[in-house]
């Protein structure tokens, strides 16, 4: 079954934002369907506000993360 999409990697960059809008209206335009995929480095270097530095090789679970965000 062949299935056709546009994907888009994007992460906070203004760059990001206009190759969405781009995609967005090639998209519409062709009748493809549009995938956006949200990336991000991980570890993100977050921490809590009870962060001690103990825990400076730990990575945060992405459950950690969202509490966050």
């Amino acid at each position: 079954m062949s299935h056709r999409e546009i994907v888009v990697g994007l992460d906070d960059s203004r760059s990001a934002r206009s190759a969405l809008r781009w995609a967005a209206d090639y998209a519409r335009r062709t009748g493809v369907a549009l995938r956006a995929v949200h990336v991000l480095s991980w570890p993100l270097g977050v921490t809590a506000p009870t962060y001690d530095g103990k825990e400076a090789m730990r990575h945060p679970s992405f459950e950690e993360v969202d509490a966050i965000y």
